[in-house]
């Protein structure tokens, strides 16, 4: 079976994120709650996993690739509880990454 775009897209972001935060497959499939195989199958085009739950990888891969880049020079939490609560922050309070990117700048008198 052959991917969806979506997935394409998803797994090539993964791909990046596995490279700049380290961030493994198992760790993605925990913060969304989907089991580790079930995600490994479905980036290798074993099982389909619907498209919701391929709207939901793709929205947090975005929000995960938007915050990375929004916190440096920090980073983002290693460990998957902390970085689900950080999400589940985000989210719930419709935070933008770019007012973490202006706020993190501030912290260390950066002026663009």
């Amino acid at each position: 079976m052959a991917l969806t775009t979506t997935m394409s897209r998803v797994r090539s972001r993964v791909d990046d994120l596995k490279v700049s935060m380290k961030l493994s497959a198992r760790q993605l499939a925990v913060l969304i709650d989907m089991s580790p195989t079930v995600l490994g199958n479905a980036f290798s085009g074993v099982t389909y996993i619907g498209s919701e739950k391929e709207m939901l990888l793709s929205e947090v891969t975005l929000l995960l690739q938007s915050l990375e880049l929004a916190v440096r020079p920090l980073r983002l939490p290693d460990n998957t509880d902390d970085l689900r609560r950080l999400l589940d922050h985000v989210r719930d309070n419709h935070i933008d990454a770019e007012n973490v990117r202006v706020a993190v700048q501030s912290l260390f008198g950066v002026v663009e």
